[in-house]
């Protein structure tokens, strides 16, 4: 366990000093990883996972790990949810298909029949409707989720536990689905649909576009959940899954996750 983190010079300036029961994440100044995730206890002392997000590139979706399908992306900053300029603006092309984005990585580190959850910061544009899909389910039951964008409602789900949307700054929804994995292959993927599509379940229905923006996407995480039904904190990766450090806990304050650093290393 460690509570405090003090590091001086050799004439005993103080240079670095880190108070692990006043936070909940790792300064810049100290870097963690781990090869998978790992469990911890939370305020309320149920067992959850350390925070974590095992979506590569979160918040590149011009990157080559997101699949564009009659879409283009641009490497032009937008204005995201959080007031930085890092959003992106996803525009349509003008064939007649389904228009969506999204990747085909592997989540490798979930579990089968492990619950997760998968969520999305994404801004109205031109197109009401958005699907969130996971590929992780057998042919023709993939776990999805319909999102109004102009109304802020979770109109259907399929194969998924829960959805629900988050009002966010910037005219961004934080919007989010559950469900348990029966299989470990494919990815998150994002529909643009245009229609109320009470069966999410395809890639979205066809349409001749316009080649104008339809979304802004600010950035998506999946993560394993226990018995959680909203989103944990965004986590923001490049190349490599994110596997955050476990801190302990301030028990009996909801969601409070301050106190000690518990992670260690050792060799037996």
């Amino acid at each position: 366990l460690i509570r405090m983190l003090y590091v001086q010079d050799t004439a005993k300036n103080p240079k670095f000093k880190v108070d692990f029961t006043a936070i909940s994440t790792l300064p810049a100044e100290i870097t963690f990883s781990r090869a998978g995730n790992a469990m911890q206890f939370d305020a309320t002392g149920a067992l959850i996972w350390a925070r974590d997000n095992v979506l590569i590139h979160s918040g590149a979706p011009e990157h080559a790990a997101w699949g564009k399908a009659a879409v283009t992306v641009p490497t032009t900053d937008a204005l995201n949810y959080d007031g930085a300029l890092t959003a992106r603006v996803i525009s349509d092309t003008t064939a007649n298909s389904s228009h969506r984005i999204g990747t085909a990585q592997a989540f490798d580190t979930l579990a089968v029949g492990s619950p997760t959850i998968a969520f999305a910061y994404i801004a109205y544009t031109d197109k009401q409707w958005v699907v969130i899909r996971s590929e992780s389910g057998a042919s023709g039951q993939h776990p999805a989720a319909t999102f109004d964008l102009i109304n802020g409602t979770c109109n259907a789900t399929v194969y998924a536990t829960s959805c629900g949307m988050i009002a966010q700054p910037n005219n961004f929804w934080l919007c989010f689905f559950v469900w348990t994995p029966t299989t470990l292959t494919g990815g998150l993927g994002f529909n643009i649909n245009t229609s109320s599509a009470s069966d999410p379940s395809d890639n979205g229905p066809s349409y001749t576009g316009t080649g104008n923006p339809v979304f802004t996407l600010g950035g998506a995480q999946v993560s394993r959940v226990t018995y959680q039904t909203t989103p944990p904190p965004y986590v923001l990766t490049d190349s490599a899954a994110y596997y955050g450090p476990r801190f302990d806990h301030t028990m009996g304050v909801a969601n409070s996750p301050l106190g000690l650093l518990i992670e260690e290393a050792r060799t037996n």
